[in-house]
C-alpha cells in the first residue's frame, strides 16, 4: 500500500475558506460580533472595571448571620422607628398645646380660619 499524500494539518483551502467565514460576520448561520472600536472598547473595560470594583467593595450583607440575628435586627430597627414616632408625635403635641394657649383653639368655616378664644371665634 503506497500513501502518495501526506496530512500534516488541514488543507489550505478549507483554512482560507473558515478565514473568509468569519470574516463575513457569520459562522454557521448565527451572526458574530464584530470588534469594537477602541474607544468603545476602552469604554467597555472602564465600565468593567467599575463594576468589579463596587462588588469588591460591597459589603456582604448576610454573611454569617442566622435568622436569629435578622430577627433580632428587625426588633431593633422596629423599636427605632416606633421611638422616633412616639417622640416627633410628642413635640407636635407640644407645639400644639403651646398654640392653643397662647392663641387659642384653631378652627376653620365658611367666612374663613382662626381661633376660638374664650369661647368666641377671631378669625385671621
Amino acid at each position: 500500500m503506497d500513501l502518495t499524500e501526506k496530512v500534516k494539518g488541514e488543507d489550505t483551502q478549507s483554512r482560507k475558506d473558515a478565514s473568509a467565514e468569519r470574516r463575513s460576520g457569520e459562522v454557521g448561520g448565527v451572526k458574530t460580533p464584530k470588534r469594537l472600536s477602541p474607544s468603545k472598547g476602552r469604554d467597555y473595560v472602564k465600565g468593567t472595571k467599575a463594576s468589579i470594583d463596587w462588588w469588591k467593595n460591597r459589603k456582604k450583607v448576610n454573611e454569617g448571620k442566622t435568622y436569629l440575628d435578622w430577627q433580632q435586627a428587625a426588633r431593633e430597627a422596629h423599636a427605632r422607628v416606633t421611638k422616633a414616632k412616639a417622640e416627633k408625635n410628642q413635640q407636635n403635641s407640644e407645639v400644639a398645646r403651646q398654640v392653643a394657649r397662647e392663641k387659642g383653639i384653631p378652627f376653620s368655616d365658611k367666612k374663613g380660619k382662626g381661633y376660638i378664644k374664650k369661647g368666641k371665634k377671631v378669625y385671621i
